[in-house]
């Protein structure tokens, strides 16, 4: 989360009131173009550079839509949704409505903005990436001249279980300069409390792919699969098959080593990108010959490994839910990891400042994580100096009796997508009673 000096936040007693009951049905205005409740959302997501951020917003962007909204999905790369969502994306410009769910490219000009139907009820800042200054001068000036209009403007944080990020949940941040101006922002912020603002849910590839991108999903999926199915057909039956998706932990080699010398086989399917290339790297300085890091499957003694190529939410969540171990990173996948109810290892972001260990802690503590889990993961995210854990049938039992009952605990958290709805319906129908922006 990053507070900006145009961010200032008011206190809990200033804050709009939160209920968890539905409002009474608002009277009719003017300018309300839909149902109360159902609106057209404007999300906004910016790449930073490992695609953790568009994931979360695809994943609520689809969310929405499920629930009857209308959601267009602005994002600086669009074409990064070719391999996570194909049958949505189109990198040269906006693709169609899709089961309520559109994409659109940044706007960087009044031009940009043209194309839109109508304006949006309620617009999500995602994880502070800046609304772009000519959507806001736009979204000015249609308050100035609707200033009855019933909207909300909300930043959906990233996901922490931090004291302090809960602690401004659902309070307002009016802007005092800018093109913002005497318009209020509120802070929404994910976690895994039940007072917190939730998370978001497993995916469900229910929705039917557009006319001929069945045939594409079809090939995409056996694609995927091949090398992995074809190098388990030749591991042993008692053959555990692990999933490993990470930035660059210092602790891969000695995984790697313990793996390979372990009495139980291991097949160990790696993620494309900074998974696949530091695992490569570290193959190279274990001394791994006859050019195995080049290849896409191979073994280093009882250790298998098998390269994946990209694969779309939907078919890495079920890769997920196969798994007997997943090694997992950032935000999306760790939420993920925890409804496909099986051991996970937590690579959380490294921040240069150190920041990331505290909120590593504050994670381990809420969901109660047993010692052994937690001091993997310390290791595992450089912050303990300690060997890793040998990882014991008995250790993995451990985890996998854990990893069942917090993922049961965590049904009783918040769907954040169904919350966030009813946080904008509180916005509207009170905290927009009266005009709230000032502009000269």
């Amino acid at each position: 989360m990053r507070l900006k000096s145009n961010d200032p936040v008011l206190s809990e007693e200033t804050a709009l009131p939160f209920k968890t009951t539905p409002p009474k049905e608002p009277k009719p205005r003017a300018m309300e173009r839909h149902p109360s409740g159902v609106w057209v959302w404007d999300v906004f997501c910016r790449v930073i550079d490992n695609h953790g951020d568009l994931g979360v917003c695809w994943r609520l962007s689809q969310a929405l839509a499920s629930q009857g909204h209308t959601v267009r999905l602005f994002v600086d790369h669009p074409e990064d949704l070719s391999w996570m969502a194909p049958h949505w994306a189109h990198p040269n410009g906006h693709a169609p409505t899709l089961h309520g769910v559109s994409v659109w490219p940044w706007p960087s000009v009044a031009q940009d903005l043209h194309a839109l139907p109508g304006p949006a009820q309620v617009v999500i800042e995602a994880f502070g990436c800046d609304l772009p200054v000519v959507y806001l001068t736009q979204l000015g000036e249609r308050l100035l001249e609707e200033p009855r209009a019933r909207w909300a403007w909300i930043n959906v944080d990233y996901l922490s279980a931090e004291a302090f990020y809960q602690g401004i949940h659902r309070l307002p941040s009016p802007q005092l300069f800018g093109p913002a101006l005497g318009l209020t922002k509120w802070f929404y912020q994910p976690g895994f409390t039940p007072t917190s603002g939730g998370l978001l849910r497993a995916h469900r590839a229910a929705l039917d792919p557009p006319d001929g991108a069945q045939a594409q999903s079809t090939t995409t999926t056996k694609t995927a699969t091949k090398t992995a199915t074809k190098t388990a057909t030749k591991t042993a039956p008692e053959t555990e098959t692990w999933v490993l998706f990470c930035y660059e932990p210092p602790a891969l080699q000695e995984l790697l080593t313990q793996l390979s010398r372990r009495p139980r086989p291991v097949l160990l399917q790696i993620a494309p990108g900074r998974a696949a290339r530091h695992t490569r790297l570290v193959l190279q300085e274990m001394g791994v010959t006859n050019h195995a890091h080049d290849q896409e499957s191979f073994a280093v003694g009882n250790l298998t490994l098998t390269f994946l190529p990209y694969l779309d939410q939907a078919q890495f969540d079920q890769l997920l839910a196969r798994s007997d171990l997943n090694f997992v990173r950032g935000e999306d996948s760790l939420v993920q990891a925890i409804w496909a109810q099986r051991p996970f290892i937590w690579q959380i972001y490294p921040q240069d400042d150190g920041a990331h260990g505290p909120k590593l802690e504050a994670f381990l503590q809420t969901l109660q994580a047993p010692e052994s889990l937690a001091q993997f993961m310390r290791v595992w995210n450089g912050l303990s100096t300690a060997a890793l854990p040998v990882l014991s049938p008995a250790l993995l039992q451990e985890w996998r009796d854990w990893s069942e009952t917090h993922a049961q605990r965590m049904r009783g958290v918040p769907d954040l997508a169904q919350e966030l709805a009813v946080f904008a319906q509180h916005i509207m129908d009170g905290a927009h009673e009266a005009p709230q922006h000032k502009r000269s």
